[in-house]
């Protein structure tokens, strides 16, 4: 299998005004998303899979329309529910350095105020993207999601990827990933790649 796995384009900043899951792209993001169409153009996708939060299908979207593809909303890949860490202020940045602290020290149970563990995503992440590398052997197919699901991606299917949040993985805004595989044997092929962002 290979596996494109982008991250969505830059969103509108978390607000009081629009819940997280309905922040859409800023207008730097949509022309970060029309980027993605020349990173990917000359790749013959099977599937196209996004998680079904806004930023995330409206990156999707012009690739879905310049490959002929019709891109799958998929639940289980929405973004770590960050609870009462929003809006993101100050107070907000330093609650989560001291929960991603937890996990970089081994502790993945701990919680976002309110919200979601990183044993939680894993849990509705990894059956589904191990079903997806077991049905997709000779398949080549693109996922459209976040840092923190695509960060747990990496970890189920690449054997040289520790599970902490401390790793810094990069995933910019709009890059895209390339692994090649099966099971939980991938390698990385392509590391946050951007350069498709450089015309911009």
């Amino acid at each position: 299998m290979r596996l494109f796995l982008i991250r969505h384009a830059e969103p509108e900043p978390l607000s009081d005004a629009c819940p997280d899951w309905e922040r859409p792209l800023s207008a730097l993001g949509r022309e970060q998303a029309e980027c993605l169409v020349v990173a990917l153009a000359r790749e013959k996708l099977d599937a196209l899979i996004s998680s079904t939060m806004t930023r995330a299908v409206e990156t999707a979207a012009p690739l879905a329309r310049a490959l002929g593809l019709t891109a799958q909303q998929e639940p289980a890949l929405v973004e770590i529910d960050l609870g009462l860490l929003t809006p993101w202020g100050p107070r907000e940045r330093e609650q989560w350095a001291e929960v991603a602290g937890c996990w970089s020290n081994g502790d993945l149970s701990v919680c976002c105020p309110g919200g979601e563990s990183l044993t939680g995503v894993m849990h509705r992440v990894e059956p589904f993207i191990l079903d997806l590398a077991a049905a997709s052997s000779e398949r080549t197919v693109a996922i459209v999601a976040h840092a923190v699901v695509n960060s747990v991606v990496m970890w189920t299917l690449c054997p040289d990827l520790h599970p902490t949040i401390g790793q810094n993985l990069g995933l910019s805004h709009a890059s895209v990933w390339e692994l090649e595989g099966e099971g939980r044997a991938f390698r990385v092929a392509r590391w946050n790649d951007t350069g498709h962002l450089d015309a911009m």
